[in-house]
Parts: C-alpha cells; sequence; structure tokens
C-alpha cells in the first residue's frame, strides 16, 4: 500500500510539473458558450477557494498539487432526455411545414395565411370538450351505464350481418356526438374520400394509401397517376388464384416430382402479422379445418437460427414452398432468412438452380423484380407483384396474404375474407357516412384513433 501511495504521489508531482503556468491560467479563463458552434467545456470551479487559486499560482509548497478544472457538461448530456424532446419538436415542426405547404399548393384562400399549428386537432375547441367530457365518463361507472336501459337499447349498429354492441363502453350519447362534431371538424369524411378515391395522402413519401382498391370489386375504376389499380389488382389475384389451385391440385408439382403440402412464409413486421393473424383465425374455423387438411403453414420472421430450426423441423424440403415476402427485396431480416431457406433446400436437393425456381415464391414490388430475378426465382409463374401504395400494416389484402393463405386454405376461403373486407370498406365510405349506423362506426374509430 505504501509503495502504491508513493507511485500516486510520484505521477501526481509529474503530472502537475508537466502543466505550464500559461496553461493552468489559460484553462481556468476559458467560459463556456453554449452558441458557440464548437463550445469551450471547461470553466472556473466554482468550489474553488481564493486560498486555493493563490496557492496554486504561486505557494511552491504546493507544487504536488494539481488543480483539476471543472467539466461543464453540454446540455443534452447533462439533462437526459432533452434530445429527443428536440427531436420530437423538430419532427413535428417538419410535419406542419410539410402539411400547411401541402395545403398552400392546393390553392384553399382560407388556409393561406394560416398558422399550421392551428390545425392540431389538440387544438379545436371540440377537442376541448371532449377533454372537458372526459372528466363526466371518468366519474360514472359502467355498471351504472348499463342499468340505464334506453341507452343500452340505442348503443348498438347493425351492417352487412356485422353486429356491433358497444353499450360495454363507458360512453354515452354525449360522448358519441362530441365524437362526432371532432370528426366533422377535421373532415374525416372528406379525408376518407381522399384516400379511397387515390389522392396522395401519404404526403411524406408523396403516396397514395389505397389498401381499399385491393378488396375493390372488379367492376370498380380507381386511378393513381392515370392507371386503373383495380384491373391491375385483379390481374394479380387472378393469377394467384391459377397458381394456387395449380399447387393444390397436384399440377404445380416440386423439383423431384413431389406434391408440395408445406409452406414456409418469410417475412417481417406487416409482411406476416397480417397473413399470420389472419392464418390463426381460419384454423379453428370449420370450413378453414376442412380446406387446411394435408397442409402445414408455418412463418419465419426472426432472424435467431433457433427459429430457423424450429420452422424446418419434421419438414420434407421436397414438399415445402417457400414465400419470401419484401416489396424492395432487400429487408435485411427477411433476406438473411431467405438465403437461409434456398440453402436449406440445395443442402437437401443439390445445388441446382432449379431447385429455387420450383421451391421459391416471391412477393414483392414491381420495381424489385430484378432483384427477385437475381435470386433465383422464377419471375414469370413465381413472382407475384404488390404496389408502393400498399402499407406494409394493410398488406393482408395483397399477394402478401393472398398466396400464403390460398395456398394453406385455397384461393375461395380467401376471396370469401376480402368480400368482408369490402363490407368494412363500404361502411367508412362518404357516400354512406350520413346513414346513422355508418356514423356509430366512424365515431368509434375517432375514439380509438385519437
Amino acid at each position: 500500500m505504501l509503495e502504491e501511495q508513493q507511485e500516486d504521489d510520484s505521477f501526481t508531482s509529474n503530472l502537475s510539473g508537466s502543466a505550464s503556468a500559461s496553461f493552468s491560467h489559460d484553462i481556468y479563463d476559458k467560459k463556456v458558450d453554449l452558441t458557440s458552434s464548437s463550445p469551450q467545456y471547461f470553466s472556473p470551479d466554482p468550489l474553488e477557494s481564493d486560498i486555493n487559486k493563490i496557492s496554486h499560482h504561486g505557494d511552491s509548497s504546493n507544487n504536488n498539487f494539481l488543480s483539476v478544472p471543472q467539466i461543464n457538461l453540454p446540455t443534452r448530456i447533462a439533462q437526459p432526455g432533452l434530445g429527443l424532446q428536440h427531436h420530437h419538436r423538430a419532427v413535428k415542426s417538419l410535419v406542419h411545414e410539410r402539411f400547411g405547404k401541402q395545403q398552400r399548393e392546393e390553392g384553399s384562400p382560407r388556409d393561406q395565411f394560416e398558422d399550421p399549428k392551428s390545425r392540431l386537432v389538440s387544438r379545436k375547441p371540440q377537442w376541448k370538450r371532449l377533454e372537458d367530457h372526459v372528466e363526466e365518463i371518468e366519474k360514472s361507472h359502467l355498471r351504472n351505464l348499463l342499468q340505464d336501459e334506453e341507452r343500452s337499447q340505442a348503443m348498438f349498429a347493425e351492417h352487412d350481418g356485422v353486429y356491433l354492441d358497444y353499450s360495454r363502453q363507458r360512453a354515452t350519447s354525449k360522448t358519441m356526438k362530441l365524437l362526432q362534431d371532432l370528426a366533422k371538424t377535421q373532415r374525416l369524411e372528406e379525408r376518407i374520400k381522399d384516400m379511397v378515391t387515390g389522392k396522395k395522402i401519404n404526403f411524406t413519401e408523396k403516396r397514395a394509401v389505397l389498401h381499399t382498391a385491393l378488396r375493390a370489386e372488379r367492376s370498380e375504376e380507381i386511378f393513381v397517376d392515370g392507371v386503373n389499380v383495380v384491373e391491375e389488382v385483379h390481374q394479380v389475384l387472378d393469377q394467384i388464384k391459377y397458381f394456387t389451385e395449380g399447387v393444390r391440385n397436384g399440377e404445380i408439382l416440386g423439383y423431384t416430382g413431389k406434391r408440395l403440402r408445406n409452406i414456409i412464409s418469410v417475412g417481417i413486421g406487416g409482411s406476416y402479422l397480417g397473413p399470420e393473424f389472419l392464418h390463426e383465425v381460419l384454423k379453428t374455423e370449420p370450413e378453414g379445418v376442412n380446406s387446411a387438411l394435408g397442409y402445414n403453414l408455418r412463418f419465419l420472421a426472426n432472424v435467431d437460427p433457433i427459429d430457423v430450426e424450429r420452422t424446418c423441423a419434421d419438414l420434407d424440403p421436397e414438399e415445402t414452398l417457400i414465400v419470401v415476402v419484401s416489396k424492395t427485396f432487400t429487408t435485411a431480416e427477411t433476406m438473411l432468412n431467405a438465403r437461409a431457406m434456398r440453402q436449406w433446400l440445395w443442402d437437401f436437393m443439390g445445388n441446382d438452380k432449379e431447385v429455387v425456381r420450383k421451391h421459391i415464391v416471391a412477393c414483392s414490388s414491381i420495381s424489385s423484380i430484378d432483384k427477385v430475378e437475381e435470386f433465383g426465382t422464377d419471375t414469370e409463374n413465381y413472382f407475384f407483384r404488390f404496389w408502393d401504395w400498399v402499407g406494409g400494416r394493410y398488406s393482408v389484402c395483397s399477394a402478401v396474404g393472398a398466396v400464403p393463405i390460398s395456398l394453406m386454405y385455397g384461393f375461395d376461403l380467401f376471396e370469401q375474407f376480402l368480400k368482408v373486407c369490402t363490407c368494412v370498406s363500404n361502411v367508412r365510405r362518404l357516400e354512406n357516412y350520413e346513414r346513422p349506423t355508418n356514423r356509430i362506426f366512424v365515431g368509434f374509430f375517432v375514439l380509438h384513433k385519437y
């Protein structure tokens, strides 16, 4: 211990001697300028007494004393969370700026001199009335609300065989009125119309948001950049029907001539969540149980090798079809798993390009067809496209969901699912908004949206 203390004293003495007087004065004379692009972070130590300063600068008896300057940390480090707040404000400002610019470009006279921040829903008086109403609702108990027979009888809706009982919500007729007032103030009906008619409401990417077109009737027309997208949607659906029925009928076989009975859908996020949820529903429905006999559907999203092993366990590669889902065909996790699946097929059936052409299907955007072909997939018969205006979380109605679900349960059952989705789409259209039933659906859309 004595030797260690002597070494520490020696080190301190050497370090003190290596710092010149001018260096020490420079350190203590510098000030912090937070507005400077290159701030100096050294400042005088407020705890240092005048006696210490004198002994440091002039008293030779304290040669072994090294005065350590206080380090003034940048605000973003000294105050945790401040950086996130700055980022949040910057993002909000950017959105307001772009939204305001978009509205001005549309030439609306009343918006030309309006502050974009004034459009915030939380600034509206209808929002304030809802906030005040919350205090009323919080004082109520669902048990008491359900004893109001008139309220309970009124709080239900029915549309096209779908029955909605919302009397178990902590809401009253006044709640619904306030929600509908807010929806009208926010021009929700107008915005729904913009969406379903192909207007590019995704202003950050300058794209339409047309998942509703994925389940539109064949006779409908919705144009985006001069192209009737409904016609394209049904071309792909016809292609999927032909392919999936061919697989299930035994007309389309694997590399070794065996029937394809196992399906592994490889994707991540919206590219697998929707189809997996739909699979969870259908696999216990009587019609789903009957149509899925003899088939097996699994999903692979995680890049953990254990998950890959579990997914492939007890499956015969010669009877397995891999469905790779990626809009850009560059998603890191998806492509890593896709290459693992390709290698799995090669390990059992040989390193032949025909193995990939017979066992790997791709669902991707048309702009990614070169990458799909480079991967080895047969782009003539095993490639099913979807579009940039299909968001990941809404993609279950596209090839993303249609291919794996139709392979597992048959295209007819998937088509029934599309018809149900069409029913929901029709509820939210502008021309139906004035119907009392649909105002209720829209009201609850706003309630759960905000």
